[in-house]
C-alpha cells in the first residue's frame, strides 16, 4: 500500500470489522434467548423476502457467502425448529431445496425485535443525513466486494 490514503483505509478498516464484531456480539446474545444465532436469522431474513421461492444448499452458499458446511448446519437446525422446510428437488433427487415457513417467519419477526436495541445503539448518534451517507458508502463497498 503506497498509496496516501492507506493509513487512512487501514484505520477505517479496523474500526468497522471492530465495530461489526461488537455488534455481532451484542445482536448473538440478545438472540440468544429464543434459541436463535446471526447466521440462522440471517438465513430466515434472506428467504424472507420471497417467502414461496426454495432454494438449494449451493445456492444459499452462493448468495449467502457462508461455507457449505456452515449453512447445511444452520438450515438442519431451522429445519429441525419447524422454520424452514426441505423439499425434494424436481429434477435431482440428491438436491434438497429449502424455504421458509409461516413459523420461520414469525420466529424472524421476533428475532429483529430482539435483535432492534443494539441496532439501535450502534446507529442513535447519527442524524438522518449520516445514517443516509453510511448506508450509501456501504452499498458501494460491498458492490466492490461481489462474489464471482
Amino acid at each position: 500500500m503506497t498509496d496516501q490514503r492507506a493509513p487512512l483505509i487501514q484505520r477505517g478498516i479496523v474500526d468497522l470489522m471492530i465495530a461489526a464484531d461488537r455488534l455481532r456480539f451484542q445482536i448473538e446474545a440478545a438472540l440468544r434467548p429464543m434459541g436463535i444465532n446471526l447466521t440462522q436469522m440471517s438465513l430466515l431474513n434472506h428467504f424472507s423476502w420471497q417467502p414461496d421461492r426454495a432454494q438449494s444448499i449451493t445456492e444459499l452458499t452462493d448468495v449467502m457467502a457462508i461455507n457449505q458446511p456452515g449453512v447445511t448446519k444452520a438450515i438442519a437446525a431451522l429445519a429441525d425448529r419447524g422454520l424452514v422446510e426441505k423439499i425434494d428437488d424436481a429434477e435431482d433427487a440428491r438436491v434438497k431445496r429449502v424455504k421458509i415457513t409461516p413459523a420461520g417467519l414469525e420466529a424472524l419477526g421476533q428475532a429483529r425485535q430482539a435483535a432492534w436495541p443494539p441496532v439501535e445503539a450502534a446507529f442513535g448518534s447519527l442524524d438522518d443525513e449520516e445514517l443516509a451517507a453510511f448506508t450509501s458508502h456501504l452499498v458501494k463497498m460491498k458492490a466492490s466486494l461481489a462474489i464471482s
